[in-house]
Protein backbone atom coordinates (compact mmCIF):
# COMPACT_ATOMS: atom_id res chain seq x y z
CA UNK A 1 0.00 0.00 0.00
CA UNK A 2 1.20 3.41 -0.80
CA UNK A 3 2.46 5.58 1.97
CA UNK A 4 -0.14 7.96 3.46
CA UNK A 5 0.88 11.54 3.07
CA UNK A 6 0.58 13.48 6.30
CA UNK A 7 -0.91 16.87 5.58
CA UNK A 8 -1.60 17.69 9.24
CA UNK A 9 -5.39 17.44 8.94
CA UNK A 10 -5.49 15.75 12.29
CA UNK A 11 -3.11 16.41 15.05
CA UNK A 12 -1.88 13.63 17.15
CA UNK A 13 -1.99 13.68 20.94
CA UNK A 14 1.71 14.00 20.93
CA UNK A 15 1.59 17.21 18.83
CA UNK A 16 1.00 19.77 21.58
CA UNK A 17 2.65 22.70 19.85
CA UNK A 18 -0.14 23.42 17.28
CA UNK A 19 -2.93 24.57 19.71
CA UNK A 20 -0.52 26.82 21.50
CA UNK A 21 0.55 28.41 18.25
CA UNK A 22 -3.12 29.03 17.19
CA UNK A 23 -3.99 30.55 20.54
CA UNK A 24 -1.01 32.84 20.48
CA UNK A 25 -1.97 34.07 17.00
CA UNK A 26 -5.64 34.68 17.89
CA UNK A 27 -4.89 37.00 20.82
CA UNK A 28 -3.56 39.96 18.75
CA UNK A 29 -6.45 39.71 16.30
CA UNK A 30 -9.01 39.62 19.12
CA UNK A 31 -7.50 42.69 20.76
CA UNK A 32 -7.55 44.53 17.44
CA UNK A 33 -11.23 43.66 16.97
CA UNK A 34 -12.05 45.03 20.43
CA UNK A 35 -10.24 48.28 19.66
CA UNK A 36 -12.06 48.69 16.34
CA UNK A 37 -15.38 47.91 18.04
CA UNK A 38 -14.94 50.56 20.73
CA UNK A 39 -13.74 53.13 18.18
CA UNK A 40 -16.80 52.50 16.03
CA UNK A 41 -19.18 52.79 18.99
CA UNK A 42 -17.47 55.99 20.13
CA UNK A 43 -17.71 57.58 16.68
CA UNK A 44 -21.40 56.67 16.42
CA UNK A 45 -22.13 58.22 19.83
CA UNK A 46 -20.11 61.34 18.99
CA UNK A 47 -21.84 61.98 15.67
CA UNK A 48 -25.26 61.22 17.18
CA UNK A 49 -24.95 63.83 19.94
CA UNK A 50 -23.16 66.31 17.68
CA UNK A 51 -26.02 66.25 15.19
CA UNK A 52 -28.58 66.76 17.97
CA UNK A 53 -26.62 69.67 19.43
CA UNK A 54 -26.47 71.29 15.99
CA UNK A 55 -30.19 70.83 15.47
CA UNK A 56 -30.88 72.31 18.89
CA UNK A 57 -28.65 75.29 18.15
CA UNK A 58 -30.48 75.93 14.90
CA UNK A 59 -33.86 75.62 16.58
CA UNK A 60 -32.89 78.00 19.39
CA UNK A 61 -31.40 80.64 17.11
CA UNK A 62 -33.40 83.90 17.38
CA UNK A 63 -35.67 84.56 14.46
CA UNK A 64 -35.20 88.07 13.06
CA UNK A 65 -38.26 90.22 13.65
CA UNK A 66 -39.92 91.54 10.50
CA UNK A 67 -39.57 95.26 9.98
CA UNK A 68 -42.73 97.23 10.71
CA UNK A 69 -44.66 98.01 7.57
CA UNK A 70 -44.35 101.67 6.67
CA UNK A 71 -47.72 103.36 6.11
CA UNK A 72 -48.43 104.84 2.67
CA UNK A 73 -47.57 108.46 1.94
CA UNK A 74 -51.21 109.54 2.11
CA UNK A 75 -51.53 108.31 5.71
CA UNK A 76 -48.21 109.89 6.78
CA UNK A 77 -49.23 113.27 5.36
CA UNK A 78 -52.66 113.09 6.93
CA UNK A 79 -51.29 112.24 10.38
CA UNK A 80 -48.85 115.15 10.17
CA UNK A 81 -51.67 117.59 9.35
CA UNK A 82 -53.84 116.28 12.20
CA UNK A 83 -51.16 116.59 14.84
CA UNK A 84 -50.30 120.12 13.71
CA UNK A 85 -53.95 121.06 13.81
CA UNK A 86 -54.30 119.73 17.36
CA UNK A 87 -51.13 121.46 18.58
CA UNK A 88 -51.84 124.93 17.18
CA UNK A 89 -55.43 124.81 18.37
CA UNK A 90 -54.09 124.14 21.87
CA UNK A 91 -51.03 126.40 21.99
CA UNK A 92 -52.80 129.64 20.98
CA UNK A 93 -54.63 129.55 24.32
CA UNK A 94 -51.32 130.44 26.04
CA UNK A 95 -50.75 133.55 23.85
CA UNK A 96 -47.25 132.91 22.48
CA UNK A 97 -45.62 135.95 20.90
CA UNK A 98 -43.73 133.83 18.38
CA UNK A 99 -44.23 130.27 17.18
CA UNK A 100 -41.87 128.69 14.65
CA UNK A 101 -41.47 125.15 13.40
CA UNK A 102 -39.78 123.09 10.73
CA UNK A 103 -43.13 121.49 9.92
CA UNK A 104 -42.08 118.04 11.07
CA UNK A 105 -42.26 117.71 14.84
CA UNK A 106 -40.00 120.32 16.49
CA UNK A 107 -41.25 123.74 17.55
CA UNK A 108 -40.11 126.83 19.45
CA UNK A 109 -42.47 129.16 21.33
CA UNK A 110 -41.53 132.61 22.64
CA UNK A 111 -43.58 133.82 25.63
CA UNK A 112 -43.83 136.80 27.97
CA UNK A 113 -44.93 136.29 31.57
CA UNK A 114 -45.09 138.28 34.75
CA UNK A 115 -42.99 135.80 36.70
CA UNK A 116 -40.95 132.64 36.39
CA UNK A 117 -43.67 130.73 38.26
CA UNK A 118 -46.14 131.52 35.49
CA UNK A 119 -43.57 130.34 32.93
CA UNK A 120 -43.27 126.97 34.65
CA UNK A 121 -47.06 126.61 34.75
CA UNK A 122 -47.28 127.21 30.99
CA UNK A 123 -44.48 124.73 30.35
CA UNK A 124 -46.27 122.08 32.39
CA UNK A 125 -49.56 122.85 30.63
CA UNK A 126 -47.91 122.31 27.23
CA UNK A 127 -47.31 118.67 28.19
CA UNK A 128 -50.93 117.96 27.34
CA UNK A 129 -50.42 118.92 23.68
CA UNK A 130 -46.70 118.24 23.11
CA UNK A 131 -43.82 115.98 24.13
CA UNK A 132 -41.00 116.99 26.48
CA UNK A 133 -41.45 120.80 26.52
CA UNK A 134 -38.39 122.54 27.99
CA UNK A 135 -37.48 126.14 28.81
CA UNK A 136 -34.22 126.69 26.93
CA UNK A 137 -33.69 130.46 27.25
CA UNK A 138 -34.80 133.26 29.58
CA UNK A 139 -34.40 137.03 29.83
CA UNK A 140 -35.96 140.00 31.63
CA UNK A 141 -36.93 142.87 29.30
CA UNK A 142 -38.63 146.02 30.63
CA UNK A 143 -39.79 144.18 33.73
CA UNK A 144 -41.27 141.25 31.77
CA UNK A 145 -39.98 137.73 32.00
CA UNK A 146 -39.24 136.42 28.47
CA UNK A 147 -38.57 132.76 27.78
CA UNK A 148 -38.41 130.22 24.97
CA UNK A 149 -39.93 126.75 25.16
CA UNK A 150 -38.82 123.96 22.87
CA UNK A 151 -40.77 120.75 22.33
CA UNK A 152 -42.00 118.10 19.93
CA UNK A 153 -45.43 117.33 18.59
CA UNK A 154 -47.32 114.32 19.85
CA UNK A 155 -48.04 111.49 17.46
CA UNK A 156 -51.46 111.48 15.86
CA UNK A 157 -53.73 108.43 15.95
CA UNK A 158 -54.30 106.38 12.83
CA UNK A 159 -55.88 108.34 9.99
CA UNK A 160 -57.65 107.33 6.82
CA UNK A 161 -55.74 108.24 3.66
CA UNK A 162 -56.62 111.51 1.94
CA UNK A 163 -56.90 112.14 -1.79
CA UNK A 164 -53.75 112.94 -3.81
CA UNK A 165 -53.38 116.48 -5.11
CA UNK A 166 -52.83 115.91 -8.79
CA UNK A 167 -51.34 118.60 -10.98
CA UNK A 168 -54.68 119.82 -12.35
CA UNK A 169 -56.05 120.07 -8.75
CA UNK A 170 -53.32 122.24 -7.20
CA UNK A 171 -55.02 125.58 -7.82
CA UNK A 172 -58.34 124.21 -6.60
CA UNK A 173 -56.84 122.96 -3.34
CA UNK A 174 -54.99 126.25 -2.76
CA UNK A 175 -58.30 128.06 -3.27
CA UNK A 176 -59.88 125.75 -0.69
CA UNK A 177 -57.21 126.76 1.84
CA UNK A 178 -57.58 130.47 1.05
CA UNK A 179 -61.37 130.30 1.34
CA UNK A 180 -61.14 128.58 4.71
CA UNK A 181 -58.71 131.23 5.99
CA UNK A 182 -61.06 134.01 4.90
CA UNK A 183 -64.03 132.22 6.46
CA UNK A 184 -62.21 132.18 9.81
CA UNK A 185 -61.53 135.92 9.68
CA UNK A 186 -57.93 135.91 8.47
CA UNK A 187 -56.72 138.44 5.92
CA UNK A 188 -56.79 137.40 2.28
CA UNK A 189 -53.81 135.08 1.85
CA UNK A 190 -50.95 135.76 -0.55
CA UNK A 191 -49.12 132.94 -2.32
CA UNK A 192 -45.55 132.38 -3.44
CA UNK A 193 -44.78 129.18 -5.34
CA UNK A 194 -41.60 127.41 -4.23
CA UNK A 195 -41.31 124.32 -6.40
CA UNK A 196 -41.76 120.57 -6.74
CA UNK A 197 -39.62 117.86 -5.18
CA UNK A 198 -39.70 114.08 -5.24
CA UNK A 199 -40.49 112.32 -1.99
CA UNK A 200 -40.72 108.67 -1.10
CA UNK A 201 -43.95 107.44 -2.61
CA UNK A 202 -44.73 110.46 -4.79
CA UNK A 203 -43.97 114.17 -5.23
CA UNK A 204 -44.64 117.34 -3.27
CA UNK A 205 -45.62 120.77 -4.59
CA UNK A 206 -44.69 123.55 -2.14
CA UNK A 207 -45.90 127.11 -1.83
CA UNK A 208 -45.93 129.74 0.94
CA UNK A 209 -49.16 131.25 2.21
CA UNK A 210 -49.00 134.62 4.03
CA UNK A 211 -51.88 136.06 6.06
CA UNK A 212 -52.64 137.74 9.39
CA UNK A 213 -55.24 137.77 12.14
CA UNK A 214 -55.74 137.05 15.81
CA UNK A 215 -54.50 133.93 17.58
CA UNK A 216 -58.09 132.76 17.97
CA UNK A 217 -58.66 133.08 14.21
CA UNK A 218 -55.42 131.23 13.46
CA UNK A 219 -56.44 128.48 15.87
CA UNK A 220 -59.85 128.12 14.23
CA UNK A 221 -58.28 128.00 10.79
CA UNK A 222 -55.98 125.12 11.74
CA UNK A 223 -58.79 123.41 13.59
CA UNK A 224 -60.88 123.19 10.40
CA UNK A 225 -58.15 122.74 7.79
CA UNK A 226 -58.27 118.98 8.40
CA UNK A 227 -61.73 119.01 6.82
CA UNK A 228 -60.06 119.44 3.41
CA UNK A 229 -59.91 115.86 2.17
CA UNK A 230 -56.65 116.21 0.24
CA UNK A 231 -53.07 115.31 1.09
CA UNK A 232 -51.76 118.63 2.42
CA UNK A 233 -49.40 119.28 5.31
CA UNK A 234 -47.30 122.18 6.72
CA UNK A 235 -43.64 122.11 5.69
CA UNK A 236 -42.70 125.10 7.86
CA UNK A 237 -44.65 127.54 9.97
CA UNK A 238 -44.15 130.94 11.62
CA UNK A 239 -46.60 132.93 13.74
CA UNK A 240 -45.38 136.29 15.08
CA UNK A 241 -47.06 139.07 17.01
CA UNK A 242 -47.17 142.43 15.20
CA UNK A 243 -48.92 145.19 17.16
CA UNK A 244 -52.44 143.86 17.85
CA UNK A 245 -52.44 141.12 15.20
CA UNK A 246 -50.32 138.12 14.35
CA UNK A 247 -48.67 137.42 11.02
CA UNK A 248 -49.04 133.89 9.71
CA UNK A 249 -46.68 132.26 7.22
CA UNK A 250 -47.10 128.62 6.26
CA UNK A 251 -45.23 126.63 3.66
CA UNK A 252 -47.77 124.11 2.50
CA UNK A 253 -46.93 120.81 0.86
CA UNK A 254 -49.45 119.39 -1.64
CA UNK A 255 -48.72 115.72 -2.24
CA UNK A 256 -49.39 113.71 -5.37
CA UNK A 257 -49.03 109.93 -5.49
CA UNK A 258 -50.40 106.86 -7.18
CA UNK A 259 -53.58 105.72 -5.49
CA UNK A 260 -53.49 102.05 -4.40
CA UNK A 261 -55.67 99.64 -6.34
CA UNK A 262 -59.12 99.05 -4.91
CA UNK A 263 -59.22 95.39 -3.92
CA UNK A 264 -62.83 95.53 -2.71
CA UNK A 265 -64.35 95.67 -6.17
CA UNK A 266 -65.62 92.41 -7.64
CA UNK A 267 -65.47 92.09 -11.40
CA UNK A 268 -68.67 90.52 -12.75
CA UNK A 269 -68.40 88.05 -15.58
Amino acid sequence: MANIIDIDLYSSPEDIGSPLRATSLRKPYTSLLYVLFFLTVGMVIYFYFSSHEYQGAVAEAPTPKPLPKKPPLSVIVRKNLVRWSSFIKGVVVFNPEILVSNGEEDFLCYFSSSSIDEAWKIKDSLKSISKAPQIIDTATVNGEFKYVIRGKLKNAPHQNPAQPVQKFMRTTVMNFIDSLAAAKGLAKPERIQIGISNVEGGECFRYMMSSSGSLIQIGRFFSDVIKIDYSISPQALAVEKTDSLYSLKVIWGLYDFQKPADTTKVVSK
